[in-house]
């Protein structure tokens, strides 16, 4: 059985900074060079010069470069890989990511930092999720579950209320302001590879949650409890 994961930030109301350091290489770099866009980072011993604004991993290049990506997702409709975006609905999302342009992190696997700003209204309660930034798991996967003797993830982030990055997370203040959001690793597995990757197709989906605020935000079928254990 093939497994694929993803980390997720679900279910918006409020803007909410979302500051996370993920070890894992994100999708936005596999997204960016299939746009004809720079790399976010590279070997830096295999990386090129680049022109213009950034360089493409070039070790000589010591600066640090901000972006910012705003609904890139917003307004799908059909339905996208699996997901259903809600069409024309109010509120934004951005994603900031800092990143080194000489590619040089502290470990291969390493990711940019990046926060996640967004604003949302209460959704109705038969589909309350707006939009989850996500960081997925591109290298090696999907892998037989057979295969595999230890998963090492190592992260941190924080949730906030307001336009900044948190330097700690305010559960009295998310409390406060109502929100709905969370904070998790989605895994699919299937006993068909390429159905793995599709998680509209996967036949079992496995999450661990990490944090959760509201009750928008909660595990299908939590109110059922548990149905059956072994």
């Amino acid at each position: 059985m093939g497994l694929n994961f993803r980390w997720l930030v679900n279910a918006g109301l409020l803007i909410l900074p979302v500051g996370t350091t993920i070890g894992v290489l994100i999708g936005v770099d596999s997204h960016r060079q299939a746009t004809g866009q720079e790399p976010i980072f590279n070997n830096p011993g295999t990386g090129t010069p680049g022109t213009g604004s950034g360089g493409n991993g070039n070790k000589n290049d010591d600066r640090v470069t901000s972006k910012v990506y705003c609904d890139k997702q917003v307004g799908v409709n059909p339905p996208s890989s699996g997901v259903e975006y809600i069409y024309g609905t109010d509120g934004a999302m951005c994603m900031n990511v800092t990143s080194f342009n000489n590619g040089t992190y502290s470990t291969p696997s390493m990711a940019p930092p990046f926060t996640v700003t967004w604003s949302y209204p209460p959704g109705p309660a038969t589909q309350p999720v707006h939009a989850y930034p996500n960081v997925q798991v591109k290298t090696s996967i999907p892998i037989l579950l057979s295969t595999i003797k230890t998963i090492a993830l190592s992260t941190s982030w924080t949730y906030g209320v307001g336009n900044t990055a948190a330097a700690k997370t305010d559960e009295a203040a998310m409390i406060a302001n109502a929100a709905n959001t969370n904070v998790a690793i989605d895994m699919f597995l299937d006993s068909d590879q390429k159905a793995a990757e599709n998680s509209s197709k996967a036949s079992y989906e496995v999450m661990v949650w990490f944090a959760t605020f509201g009750s928008a935000a909660e595990p299908i079928g939590l109110i059922a409890g548990s149905v059956a254990s072994e």
